[in-house]
């Protein structure tokens, strides 16, 4: 039975294995058996079954996570709408920069500066309607329209835009008066405008071949 038991532990072991003397090996084997036995209840413990049952139940959490990253991910309607807000900040974004240009460009005392603010002012009563703060546009609008008429001709296009938008910024404020005297002013801009263009071209095209 040693013997037996000697060939399958130098099976185990390797052919160099040695064994040793009889003084003390059977306390040894003893032992050993012993932590055999301990490693065989180690190894029936089954850890490694119950740590893969427990993978088994991450990959559940996983996937119901997951089943919430799906249900997350469908709130990308929720983002859409959200998204639409971002208007508003576009809109306080760009007053702030048109403010900022205004300041600066009335500090110039030069044509093209005042020229410059009164375009700032145009755009800010732009904006005004846009975000339907009709009475701020035509503020806006009036000190755009003051700084542009002594600088501008009659005719200028500048000066009939000014025009068009204030009128409509009074319409929408309900003052209905001033506002139809602005869309004629614009009116009238345009047409000494279109004489204009209409004398140059006579001139042009008839007058230089005389």
């Amino acid at each position: 039975m040693a013997s037996s038991v000697r060939g399958k532990e130098n099976g185990i072991f390797g052919s160099d294995f040695e064994w040793k003397g009889a003084t003390g090996s059977g306390a040894d084997s003893d032992d050993g058996g012993a932590d055999g036995g301990d490693g065989g209840a180690d190894g029936g413990d089954g850890d490694g079954g119950e740590d893969g049952g427990d993978g088994g139940e991450d990959g559940g959490d996983g996937g119901e996570d997951g089943g919430d990253c799906g249900e997350d991910g469908g709130g990308d309607d929720d983002g859409i709408e959200e998204g639409s807000g971002c208007n508003v900040g576009t809109m306080q974004l760009a007053w702030e920069m048109l403010e900022l240009s205004k300041v600066l460009f009335l500090k110039r005392e030069d044509k093209e500066g005042k020229l410059s603010a009164a375009q700032a002012y145009l755009k800010l009563g732009e904006l005004g309607l846009e975000t339907e703060s009709f009475s701020q546009a035509v503020e806006d609008l009036e000190i755009c329209l003051a700084l542009q008429s002594p600088l501008l001709a009659p005719s200028s296009r500048l000066l009939a835009q000014t025009h068009y938008q204030l009128g409509l910024a009074l319409f929408l404020s309900h003052s209905f008066i001033p506002s139809a005297l602005h869309f004629l002013k614009a009116s009238h801009a345009l047409s000494l405008r279109l004489g204009e263009k209409t004398k140059h071209w006579v001139k042009k095209t008839f007058v230089s071949k005389w």
